[in-house]
């Protein structure tokens, strides 16, 4: 027992998990891994100068929570700590986000941590994950295809995570509990193979122990310290090469491809693994990586469905990424001078303003005469056959013109708005006013026009 001990104090020193004067928030769960952390960390807690608290988090999926939360608090108690608990509804954003009761449970539960830690004013966020978790979590992310950041396994430490019984198997902690009369929890959704990991964990795992490796946990544990450390090298890469080729754009995202000339597909791959998981929250799998580059190669105005809130269309060397609008018809409403209204972009004002007024110089805001104007005025989309005469031309073009020699994604370019006076398109929403309105040395009566972006 003593050499599991000091395995993990090793495993710890050698990792520098732990500084003097950290103060931890363990992932108490009252299974055996996270009871032998609450053990272990209460043993060795002068050794190491720390303190610590724990935490126990109801997925709100299975009657024995209940239990679970009464043994959690009564051994915080019986050892002296700051115990907390708190709930995550895991069916709820399951539903809402289209992921798996696994994922979910997962994106929550850190949400929650990282919450409770910052309240607490802890430092590190530590969790009993073990060489097996890790081998399940290797064979699971390559069946699903996740790529070099998948097959890394669990990191031994990230931001302010860290896992110092990753070293431990599954079979040592239970020795070392029984041998020192340590109770815990037992959770019986583990028997469950309905769950993905539950799968390979009961049937998969134990095959390929038997068969071809008995030593499988600890051989891919080498692999994926390995392996985090060479793609340390492409996530440095990838995070250049994000902030150049990513951007935020009003209500969608961007994503420029000219990067496909300068790089290979694989950092495109890694970018769009980046921007699923950060940006969108979206789970990543093969199959949806895979679709966005074929993607690139197709024709503008192509799309593909990423999840049920976004789409993905390809255009001009570029991918817009955006939230899928749900078909409503946009009923156009009547704005008088003076007032506001909201609309899918974000909210217009029309404002009269003095003469000596400062003007602002930027394509959200616009400014004509309305001396020929009368007060109210009517927003809509803009219909074919739609004519203006665009600012500095002569002559009127259509606005299906304008808006292809402005270069405007097809998907943004159906919504657009115009805005009209006394029947006359007055404002390509964003884009150019009138030229018939502009303001002139004879003007008497200036109008602010004005949007205010949604955000995404």
């Amino acid at each position: 027992m003593r050499n599991i001990q000091q395995k993990v104090i090793k495993f710890i020193d050698q990792n520098s998990l732990i500084q003097k004067s950290d103060k931890l928030l363990i992932a108490f769960s009252g299974g055996p891994d996270s009871t032998f952390l609450i053990y272990f960390f209460n043993k060795f807690s002068k050794r190491f100068k720390i303190i610590f608290s724990a935490v126990y988090i109801d997925h709100q999926l299975r009657k024995e929570s209940k239990e679970e939360l009464l043994f959690c608090r009564k051994y915080c108690e019986k050892i002296n700590i700051p115990f907390y608990s708190v709930k995550i509804n895991v069916n709820k954003f399951a539903k809402e986000h289209k992921f798996s009761i696994e994922e979910s449970a997962r994106i929550l539960r850190y949400k929650k941590l990282n919450e409770l830690a910052k309240k607490a004013e802890c430092n590190k966020i530590v969790f009993g994950h073990t060489k097996n978790d890790n081998t399940e979590t290797i064979l699971l992310n390559l069946v699903k295809g996740t790529g070099i950041s998948g097959v890394s396994g669990i990191p031994i430490k990230r931001n302010n995570i860290i896992r110092p019984i990753l070293t431990l198997s599954k079979e040592e902690i239970l020795t070392y509990l029984q041998f020192n009369k340590i109770k815990y929890c037992l959770d019986n959704s583990n028997l469950n193979d309905d769950f993905e990991r539950n799968f390979l964990r009961n049937k998969i795992i134990p095959q390929l122990k038997n068969r071809i490796n008995p030593s499988l946990d600890e051989s891919l544990l080498k692999s994926s310290i390995l392996i985090q450390k060479e793609s340390g090298l492409v996530n440095s890469i990838v995070e250049d090469l994000y902030k150049l080729f990513v951007r935020k754009d009003k209500s969608s995202f961007v994503i420029d491809l000219s990067i496909s000339r300068v790089y290979d597909n694989i950092f495109l791959s890694e970018i769009f693994k980046k921007f699923l998981k950060s940006d969108l929250k979206i789970e990543i799998s093969a199959n949806i990586i895979s679709s966005l580059i074929e993607l690139t190669q197709k024709q503008k105005g192509k799309k593909i469905k990423l999840s049920s809130n976004y789409l993905a269309i390809k255009e001009d060397e570029k991918i817009i990424v955006k939230k899928e609008t749900k078909g409503k018809e946009f009923n156009p409403i009547k704005i008088k001078i003076g007032q506001s209204a909201r609309f899918p972009n974000g909210t217009i004002e029309i404002s009269e303003i003095a003469k000596n007024e400062k003007f602002s110089k930027t394509k959200d805001i616009e400014y004509i005469t309305g001396d020929l104007l009368k007060d109210v005025f009517i927003l809509r989309n803009w219909h074919p056959g739609d004519k203006f005469v665009p600012l500095g031309m002569k002559g009127e073009k259509k606005i299906s013109d304008f808006l292809g020699e402005q270069k405007i994604p097809n998907e943004i370019k159906k919504n657009q708005f115009v805005l009209l006076n006394n029947g006359q398109i007055i404002w390509v929403v964003n884009y150019r006013i009138n030229d018939k309105f502009k303001i002139v040395s004879s003007t008497k009566r200036i109008i602010k026009l004005c949007v205010k972006q949604k955000q995404v």
